[in-house]
């Protein structure tokens, strides 16, 4: 057996701990431990066989290894977003969280558990003020729960009150009874901490929205019973416009799912979206994509319009649209051994660029030279508007073809329609 060094010396209760790695630092007693080492910060809890042991390690910079085409992350892509798909995501906190509340408690416990493993250690005085401190703490933090979680309680009950009691149909119509939700609120607000009673009333109202706009479609009578009920529960004006935009999007996100836009869907929503009162500034991406889906209707119900260009086009040949174009394939970018296995990370890279033109006859793409691909060559046209790319079949060509284009929903539909 040859020299070694001692892996752990103690100084009471810090423990000086070496490794292969380095050099770690530890500090408590048996069964309750905290530390900090090369691989970062840890604590060590248990007794009589079961342990428990949670890392708390930042998060380093991470390489992502792939053995595919990124098309979503690459430089040779388009890649603004056409169709804006964002959901939107509401919590109604008012001064209480969840994950506070968890932290609190399972701190208060590791606490009282570790302070009294200290008694254990220390003189009898200094271990009795440890562990009285420690009870206290964990009581402390038990018994603000416990308040807590009967407000919850009673904020979901006045909630439950308010869409059993108050709400109804009327043939189609969804109306609330506001004399009936002034009481049922009113009865309630005394006995209810003013956050939860806002939390109630902002799920009751955030619901409310819900079912009046379930058939996609506010009448008249609806949209009155709205500016009553908004009145009724006196909410700030940031918390409505916040539902409003909530539900909004809901609505705006099923109209679009199906990348199409008939003219009565969007009467539909631009009329839901006065009578939220909402601007253009509030959904500035959402009215962008509307544009974009009203002018491909257009496109698909009327004829395509010629566009003047700045080339010679043949004989009968009509330009209908002029965008930045992009021919990409795919490449292996880097290739490695790690354990005796091979990798290689993929992209897209640039094969050709410049001026595209579509025409009646062909797609040109004017950079370094002239690439023509004659539209009877063509097809399958398969578009992915996300990542704007258009893969495209041709005649005598083993792969598709892979385009990329800025305004991939606009060209394809032309495209789609010049093929037919």
């Amino acid at each position: 057996m040859g020299w070694y060094i001692r892996k752990s010396f103690s100084a009471g209760p810090v423990r000086f701990n070496l490794s292969k790695s380095g050099l770690g630092l530890s500090f408590g007693v048996k069964g309750a431990r905290v530390g900090v080492g090369p691989k970062g910060a840890y604590s060590h809890f248990g007794a009589g066989g079961l342990y428990y042991r949670t890392p708390y390690v930042s998060p380093g910079p991470t390489v992502n290894l792939q053995n595919d085409i990124s098309l979503g992350e690459n430089g040779a892509l388009f890649n603004k977003k056409q169709i804006n798909r964002k959901r939107l995501d509401i919590e109604f906190y008012f001064n209480v969280k969840k994950e506070t509340e968890w932290m609190c408690l399972t701190v208060g416990t590791a606490f009282f558990i570790t302070t009294g493993v200290v008694c254990k250690s220390v003189s009898f005085g200094a271990g009795t003020t440890f562990l009285i401190l420690g009870i206290v703490a964990y009581f402390w933090v038990i018994f603000s729960n416990i308040e807590r979680w009967i407000l919850k309680q009673k904020s979901d009950s006045l909630y439950s009150k308010l869409k059993t009691e108050c709400c109804k149909y009327e043939k189609d119509d969804f109306v609330v009874d506001v004399a009936k939700l002034k009481e049922v609120a009113n009865k309630c607000r005394q006995n209810l901490d003013i956050g939860y009673f806002k939390r109630a009333l902002c799920l009751f109202y955030k619901d409310y929205l819900n079912s009046v706009i379930s058939d996609f479609r506010i009448s008249d009578k609806e949209r009155d019973n709205l500016q009553a009920v908004e009145e009724a529960l006196n909410l700030d004006e940031d918390l409505l416009k916040k539902i409003k935009l909530y539900v909004f999007n809901r609505v705006y996100l099923f109209m679009v799912e199906d990348k199409i836009l008939t003219k009565e869907e969007e009467a539909d929503i631009f009329k839901i979206k006065n009578i939220f009162s909402l601007k253009d500034a509030d959904v500035i991406e959402e009215m962008e994509t509307l544009k974009l889906l009203r002018e491909t209707r257009e496109i698909i119900e009327k004829d395509l319009q010629p566009i003047d260009v700045d080339i010679s086009l043949g004989k009968n040949e009509i330009s209908y649209h002029q965008t930045m174009g992009r021919i990409v394939k795919e490449k292996t970018l880097k290739s490695y051994q790690e354990q005796g296995v091979r990798h290689a990370i993929k992209g897209l890279v640039t094969e050709k660029e410049g001026m595209l033109y579509l025409t009646s006859q062909r797609m040109i793409i004017v950079g370094e030279g002239v690439y023509n691909i004659k539209l009877s060559k063509i097809y399958n046209i398969e578009t992915d508007i996300d990542k704007n790319t258009i893969a495209i079949d041709i005649d005598g060509r083993k792969n598709p073809l892979i385009l990329t284009v800025p305004d991939s929903l606009i060209f394809s539909t032309k495209l789609n329609k010049l093929k037919k």
